[in-house]
């Protein structure tokens, strides 16, 4: 089809068939793939600094029990506990050697420091 035949086509199914013509427009925008921007680029990450000025608590902290292994799916999600051993931020709020419990994801051995 050349490029005037093709022209002349979609006048006709603007003209003649708008609903149609508004299906495919629908069509064609919700199943074509979105185009993706540059494989190379990745969303700029906070960095370290930043992170711990959105933030009012930030430690060092050292992992002194290993929640149990809980094979219920309906069950909480297991905490492990850690000791604070250096406060970088929050001093108002914690205090050197306090001990807290929140979600631990992986496998770590004690003593690894977060």
């Amino acid at each position: 089809m050349n490029p005037a035949s093709f022209r002349q086509f979609v006048h006709f199914l603007v003209a003649q068939c708008p609903k149609l013509m508004a299906a495919l427009v629908l069509i064609s925008v919700t199943f074509v793939p979105r185009i993706v921007a540059c494989p190379f680029c990745s969303a700029v990450s906070l960095t370290f600094a930043e992170q711990l000025d959105s933030n009012d608590i930030a430690v060092v902290a050292k992992l002194i029990e290993i929640p149990p292994v809980i094979n219920d799916p309906d069950a909480d999600f297991p905490k492990a506990t850690f000791e604070i051993l250096k406060i970088l931020k929050g001093t108002d709020f914690v205090k050197q050697q306090m001990t807290f419990r929140t979600q631990l994801v992986g496998t770590y051995p004690l003593g690894q420091k977060f």
